[in-house]
Parts: C-alpha cells; structure tokens; sequence
C-alpha cells in the first residue's frame, strides 16, 4: 500500500511541477505542499518564495564572481567545506534527509542511500526532462552550500 501512495505522491510531485509555469510559480506550488506551509500565512508566501529566489540568484551571481564557476563540487572545495558521503539509514521518523550541513567545521554531509533513491525516481524521462538532472547529489549539494553563504 505505502508503494501505490509514493507512486501516487511521485506523480502528483510531477503534475504541479509541469502545471507551474515560472520560477515563482514552481516554488509557490511546492511550497502549498510542504508540511510546515500552513504556519506561515497565506499573504506571506508569495513574498517569500520570491525573496528566496532573488536572493539564490544575488548569491550564485556573487559566488561566481568570487569562485569563477557554478560547479558545486568544486567551489565545494575552493570554499574548504568538506564534502562526507554517509552511507546507512537518514530517517528520523518520518522524515528522511538527504543532506545537511554544518559550520563548525563547515561540513556536508550527503546521504547516498536516500540519494540514490530520489535518483531511482529521476530515471523517469518526465521528472528528468522537468528537473534537467537525471541525479539530484549536486542539486543537493548547491542547496547545503546556500547555508555556507
């Protein structure tokens, strides 16, 4: 039963993200989704969801300037934040991490096992065309440098 819920929630994932047209839209979409959206007030998320991008977008400018490439691996390593791959179970509950970081040292860490997992479900050609990536480390790896930042 829990398989044909995923299969369920996986298709759906990839509905909202094909029904959103920009930026804006895609982030608004996810963000109706997740678990913790209904604390914050209706009016506010709009607001937020561009207030994010635009400050992702300052920031990757920024980075870019200063490291000379977009490459998440490697500014990784020109930043000297380690990069640790765990293998084992990444649930706490319910929730499953994928990835996280730390500042002292500056560290992430990336959780292969549920890695590999979202990258079962990029193999699907509409999710994979949708997202542009058929492996999601990297991704995951820009979002836990974004906390450096």
């Amino acid at each position: 039963m829990k398989a044909i819920a995923a299969t369920s929630q996986f298709q759906e994932l990839i509905d909202i993200i094909r029904r959103s047209g920009t930026p804006e839209d895609q982030g608004f979409s996810l963000l109706e989704h997740d678990l913790v959206a209904h604390r914050i007030p209706e009016s506010k998320r709009l607001p937020l969801v561009q207030a994010a991008l635009a400050d992702g977008a300052a920031l990757a400018d920024e980075v870019v300037e200063i490291y000379g490439t977009r490459e998440p691996s490697l500014l990784a390593r020109k930043m000297n934040i380690a990069v640790l791959h765990e293998g084992g179970d990444s649930r706490h509950g319910d929730t499953v991490t994928f990835a996280d970081y730390s500042s002292r040292p500056p560290t992430i860490r990336l959780y292969d096992n549920a890695i590999a997992r979202v990258d079962r479900y990029l193999q699907n050609k509409d999710l994979s065309e949708i997202l542009g990536m058929t492996h999601c480390a990297e991704g995951l790896l820009a979002h836990e440098l974004y906390h450096h930042l």
